[in-house]
């Protein structure tokens, strides 16, 4: 089955200092994929949300913050608030603060979606 491709702008891993290496691993893909994905200029669709909301955050250096709901999430993944800070390199104290805010760090919204974007794959195949 082919991966839906979109354009993509790869000069973020320039401005941000980024090797192939490094954005493979914040996109949890081979640095491979990301050289053909960049050579052709685009990216999967399945991916394009993960790096748009990594991109913004890492390039001001700011936490901003997005509407998400963490537990129904949490909850569809069958995790505990403890597994879900272990997958989010968080705190059990702050997931239970997310959830009650229904607020993420943009940061660690994308690896929520990248988590999600993993488990349904697994699901799926």
């Amino acid at each position: 089955m082919a991966k839906t491709m979109v354009d993509f702008d790869w000069a973020f891993m320039q401005r941000l200092d980024l090797n192939k290496e490094q954005t493979a691993e914040l996109l949890d893909v081979s640095p491979s994929s990301i050289k053909g994905w960049k050579r052709k200029g685009v990216i999967p669709l399945g991916y394009l949300h993960i790096a748009q909301a990594i991109t913004p955050a890492m390039a001001a250096g700011v936490q901003t913050w997005v509407t998400f709901d963490l537990r129904d999430l949490r909850n569809a993944l069958g995790l505990t608030q403890d597994e879900m800070a272990g997958e989010l390199r968080s705190s059990v104290s702050r997931i239970g603060a997310w959830e009650q805010r229904g607020e993420i760090p943009r940061d660690r919204h994308a690896r929520a979606l990248q988590l999600a974007h993993q488990t349904m794959n697994r699901v799926v195949t």
